[in-house]
């Protein structure tokens, strides 16, 4: 009775170099899916910006005296109190929007007494304050220009503010550390289009230390500021869910097809003992085995069967005849014949040889 041979077809380089393509065009067409699946979020155009440029200068000016000739003396220096005659402070406000549209707006400039008294255990804790109005709320409209311009002078009495400081220390008895505070205060509101969504509120501040020998003046404001006006979208769900879910599964119909194939496409063997023996005895008797892509006729020979392949290596030495290799189950069996005459020696080799005599 005649044996069936079976065996794993080959594929061959063009095939599998085809299947490899589409399988990248398969992940390749998953990952635009599920990237396109993900929606930019829609950028708002700008609607309207604008710029905001502030600036504080002060000058201290000085009675006459014997020891500083100046006039006056600038900002960030050291100044004593007993010299001062007033502080005159200039604050410059400047706004520019980004087109000619209708804005109103309205300022004021208050001065205020804080004082704070010091406990050892929470630090200095504000315990009085008294506010001044320096200048009454001024207001203004611009509708053929986008620029606001506010500029004002004002001069500080010194001595009447720490006169102040000292009363309500010498009359209440507390010793209080005092700062008199001039605050400008600057609202800008927009009116037609931008009606409640232009409202914007800067401060400059100059801070006076009372009631000091020797003291430093600071001031607190932010010079540049920009902002953009944006209107109002409608955002909408930002996932396409059926291209997420196609996406998604057409790459895992690419993962079944690449793990299916990818012995075949690569061409790789089993790691199994079968393989294991094959690839020694190849590597070591390679030069005299030739491999065959066809089994050899047995019609008409006698077979003999060779329990280990050392016998066949033997007989090949004593017979001066190459031995012929063909694998009847790909990866799992193979034969070794050497013919000589009208018989046919065999050797077997299949994932079973660990289990034979040798």
């Amino acid at each position: 009775m005649k044996t069936e041979i079976k065996r794993r077809k080959v594929l061959k380089k063009w095939v599998r170099l085809t299947l490899l393509i589409i399988i990248i065009v398969v992940f390749f067409a998953s990952f635009s899916l599920i990237k396109s699946s993900f929606k930019t979020p829609e950028v708002a155009p700008i609607e309207y910006s604008y710029n905001v440029k502030q600036n504080v200068d002060y000058k201290v000016y000085l009675y006459d005296n014997s020891f500083i000739e100046e006039e006056y003396l600038g900002p960030n220096e050291m100044y004593m109190a007993d010299l001062i005659e007033r502080i005159n402070i200039l604050f410059d406000y400047n706004y520019s929007g980004s087109k000619v549209v209708p804005v109103r707006y309205e300022y004021d400039i208050k001065g205020m007494i804080n004082g704070s008294y010091q406990l050892t255990e929470t630090g200095d804790n504000k315990i009085w304050n008294k506010e001044y109005v320096l200048l009454n709320s001024q207001t203004g409209e611009i509708s053929d220009t986008n620029n606001i311009n506010i500029t004002e002078s004002l001069d500080i009495d010194y001595a009447f503010y720490d006169n102040i400081v000292s009363s309500f220390r010498k009359e209440l008895k507390i010793s209080i550390s005092a700062t008199f505070d001039v605050i400008m205060t600057v609202n800008i509101y927009g009116t037609n289009d931008l009606e409640g969504k232009l409202i914007e509120t800067k401060k400059m501040v100059v801070s006076i230390p009372l009631n000091s020998q020797v003291f430093k003046i600071e001031d607190d404001y932010e010079q540049k500021f920009n902002k953009n006006i944006t209107p109002k979208i409608e955002q909408t769900e930002s996932i396409d869910r059926k291209k997420l879910v196609c996406g998604i599964l057409v790459g895992v119909v690419g993962i079944i097809i690449f793990l299916g194939l990818y012995e075949k496409i690569f061409n790789i063997k089993k790691k199994n003992p079968y393989n294991i023996k094959l690839a020694k005895i190849l590597k070591n008797y390679g030069d005299i085995i030739v491999e065959v892509v066809n089994p050899n006729d047995e019609e008409g020979l006698n077979i003999v069967e060779v329990k280990n392949f050392n016998e066949m290596v033997d007989l090949e030495e004593e017979l001066r005849i190459p031995i012929i290799f063909y694998e009847t189950i790909d990866q799992y069996q193979g034969e070794f014949t050497i013919i000589h005459g009208n018989i046919l020696y065999k050797y077997i080799l299949d994932n079973e040889f660990e289990n034979k005599k040798q």
